[in-house]
């Protein structure tokens, strides 16, 4: 289900744990209701309301099935209205009909399709809603594998139902900003499911896992979503695969990645895809047969799930065929071990401990140096001295570099005659880190005299941990649990080494634990909603109870989750004691100007929140 249909009810009330809120005397009912589990378990659900509704549980469960069974047959009408509006065009070879493929309420609603539908009719042409049609065994297999949303599925099996069809044509019906559109139309366009007759595209199609081992030795290009990429590279190294970062996104790279995709992606989709074809179009000599691009997998609601597949696609179509793409998923960690044992995630996750440390560092620091750029060169030299110790693979090396470098920005002279406010940047995990895609927001708002706390990409690490250990407990997988359990407790015991070592050189050197951020959370979202709108909103709690005077939440255009979290934004500043939270949308990393505007006066209300805290 799309995510605003999931989220629509918690944007005006605050959930309760029964699904059921009051306000005002009047109230509104929102329990979690499951479509895609067994009819038994969706009426079990139902019954909960029953009491509060009046009516017994038995009765409610009877009108359950009864309804399915309603559904079922209405659905089984359909079809075959559709198999004979399908033979009237046989009996004609010239007759040709239009699918029309979209969702409900594209197809419906006259307002939302502009009438096209009854324009056709009008025109003498057949139409044929998607849901006439009966696509259950149509392969898409070579197109996307593994579509996470139902719907997506659905359309694609219906075009690919229409390509094999000479009588059928298509119209694809959607709405500006629709998150899984943006990327089933590439699928759709390319692969030939909206032209008459169009063979399908030889080479790999869309990927499902990856199907190469990390010992064949390809290079792997790892995007460079912040500085903790070096670091990653350089663990990759040490095991004797060849690896390198991206060079930072820039405003020529972002054009590429959004002229070869269709336009509506988010604005990640776009960095990342142009920075690897601007890396290949710099490097006609090298053999794509020998590089492998990382970028890892995700099932969810998220449109980054889609981003392996999408360059996978492209990929090919750009005549890059032999170039893999390295997909690891969030239950390896994003990390496939299975070539190297734990010894690789290990040691990444050493680089991201360390790293996040210097960068905590720097932006503690920076806003107080006495000599502008001090700070910037002593973290520049910090992560050169991260990577070589990385790369080494030594435990000892890695921790006495990490003594060295608090000792550095120990030494960096400070002014800290004027308090500034404390301003938190959370949000979509890859714009809030990537400085081209927020436009250099945390250097935006040091220049009005605020400082940054960001929130840092391992929570998105033990989010993964989290998610994977409930999985589990729904399988009752006891070893998947196990080895989640025994991950966890060496990923926190590594941190907490480096967080010691920088103790006295920041506030609070330990994150609060992912399971309080969700807990933070449940006030305005119901637990079975995952991914970024849980983990932004537990943020924003998180950090205004650790003393923040402001808060920055970014996101992606049109991003879904994140929309969610902009819509609770209201009700989250006024629950915590009035102070100032701010979204920005971005699409580029061309709106600067645009952001000052808006970051000045935003700083100035976090002062004045400061000053009478």
């Amino acid at each position: 289900m799309a995510p605003w249909r999931r989220l629509v009810s918690f944007f005006h009330s605050a959930p309760l744990e029964e699904g059921i809120g009051e306000r005002n005397g009047k109230y509104i009912l929102y329990p979690p209701l499951y479509l895609s589990r067994p009819i038994e378990e969706f009426a079990h659900d139902m019954a909960r309301l029953a009491s509060f509704l009046g009516v017994s549980g038995k009765a409610m469960r009877e009108a359950v099935h009864e309804g399915f069974r309603y559904f079922e047959g209405l659905q089984a009408m359909l079809r075959e209205k559709g198999r004979q509006i399908l033979a009237q065009l046989r009996a004609s070879s010239d007759a040709f009909g239009v699918v029309l493929i979209g969702r409900p309420y594209m197809l419906y609603d006259p307002r939302m399709n502009l009438d096209l539908p009854r324009l056709l009719h009008r025109l003498g042409i057949p139409v044929i809603p998607s849901e006439f049609l009966d696509v259950k065994g149509v392969d898409i297999s070579q197109y996307n594998p593994n579509m996470f949303w139902y719907s997506g599925q659905v359309h694609l099996r219906c075009a690919e139902l229409v390509r094999t069809d000479p009588q059928l044509y298509s119209l694809y019906l959607t709405c500006l900003g629709c998150g899984p559109d943006s990327f089933i139309l590439n699928f759709y366009r390319d692969g030939g499911l909206c032209e008459q007759h169009k063979s399908r595209k030889k080479g790999h199609g869309a990927p499902g896992p990856p199907v190469f081992s990390v010992r064949e030795m390809r290079k792997i290009l790892i995007p460079r979503m912040c500085d903790l990429a070096r670091g990653m590279a350089a663990a990759f190294r040490h095991f004797g695969i060849p690896a390198e970062t991206l060079p930072p996104t820039t405003p020529e790279s972002f054009a590429v990645g959004s002229s070869l995709c269709w336009g509506s992606e988010c604005s990640p989709c776009f960095a990342t895809t142009g920075d690897l074809f601007a890396y290949l179009s710099r490097h006609p000599e090298t053999d794509p047969g020998n590089l492998a691009f990382f970028m890892p997998d995700a099932v969810g609601p998220c449109r980054f799930g889609q981003y392996n597949r999408l360059i996978r696609h492209l990929l090919d179509r750009e005549g890059y065929g032999d170039l893999e793409v390295f997909a690891p998923g969030a239950r390896e960690s994003y990390i496939e071990a299975r070539d190297y044992g734990l010894g690789l995630q290990l040691l990444i996750w050493k680089a991201v401990a360390f790293g996040e440390m210097i960068h905590r560092c720097l932006l503690a620091i920076r806003p107080f140096e006495a000599q502008q750029g001090e700070a910037d060169r002593v973290y520049e030299k910090s992560l050169d001295r991260l990577e070589e110790v990385i790369e080494t693979g030594n435990d000892r090396l890695c921790l006495a570099a990490a003594e060295e470098v608090a000792e550095e920005f120990a030494g960096i002279p400070t002014d800290r005659t004027l308090p500034r406010p404390l301003i938190a940047v959370v949000g979509e995990v890859y714009v809030r880190l990537n400085e081209f895609n927020n436009n250099q927001i945390i250097r935006i708002i040091e220049s009005y005299g605020g400082r940054v706390e960001l929130e840092p990409f391992s929570v998105w690490i033990y989010y993964a941990n989290v998610t994977t250990r409930e999985q589990s407990m729904r399988d009752r997988d006891m070893r998947t649990l196990t080895r989640i359990g025994l991950r966890h407790w060496v990923q926190s015991g590594i941190a907490s080494r480096y967080e010691k070592v920088f103790g006295r050189l920041l506030p609070h050197t330990r994150e609060t634990p992912v399971p309080r951020i969700l807990e933070y959370s449940r006030r305005y979202l119901h637990r079975e909603i995952k991914g970024e709108a849980p983990l932004t909103i537990g943020a924003i709690v998180d950090r205004a109870r650790k003393g923040c005077h402001g808060i920055v939440n970014m996101m992606p255009l049109n991003c879904m989750p994140a929309n969610t979290v902009k819509a609770m934004i209201p009700e989250l500043s006024k629950n915590l004691g009035g102070i100032p939270i701010v979204t920005l949308e971005v699409k580029d990393g061309s709106q600067g100007p645009h952001l000052r505007t808006r970051i000045g006066p935003f700083v100035e209300a976090a002062r004045s929140f400061m000053a009478n805290s």
